[in-house]
């Protein structure tokens, strides 16, 4: 499903704000947090564009873990244009920012976990996401297990 610039669920929908501004504005927030392990793969426009990061150490329960590695891709938001949709790269990268900027400010006054903040972007040693790395041992559990 395409999501476009004027559905009004979509934050910064009218931003002028560019998306590299945006990209410097995320990096600045990942560093407030604490967050300094900081990548950026791909440009503005790339259709593989992605940023990861590594969460600073954290005890999770009774052990400390550490060297989790976050993969966030932007949303593609799409504008209408006259002949052919294309990627609004300024509203897209800026609900990266808002969805950046939300989970770690939640997880500051929650006083929650950065890694259960960003668990479903957390990469697998395999490289794949955890949620889809551990899809088939989630597909193995009763179904009494899967109910709400």
């Amino acid at each position: 499903m395409k999501i476009y610039d004027t559905d009004p669920e979509v934050y910064s929908r009218t931003t002028k704000i560019k998306a590299n501004k945006t990209k410097h504005e995320i990096d600045g927030v990942l560093a407030k947090f604490g967050i300094k392990d900081v990548w950026w793969h791909g440009a503005i426009g790339d259709e593989d564009i992605y940023l990861a990061f590594k969460l600073p150490p954290e005890k999770f329960g009774h052990i400390e873990l550490k060297n989790l590695a976050v993969k966030l891709e932007p949303p593609r938001i799409w504008h209408k244009g006259k002949h052919k949709d294309e990627i609004n790269w300024n509203v897209s990268i800026r609900n990266l920012y808002w969805y950046i900027l939300t989970h770690l400010s939640q997880a500051y006054v929650m006083q929650s976990s950065k890694i259960t903040e960003f668990l479903p972007h957390i990469l697998h040693p395999s490289g794949k996401i955890l949620a889809e790395a551990l899809r088939p041992e989630l597909q193995a559990l009763p179904e009494v297990a899967k109910q709400p």
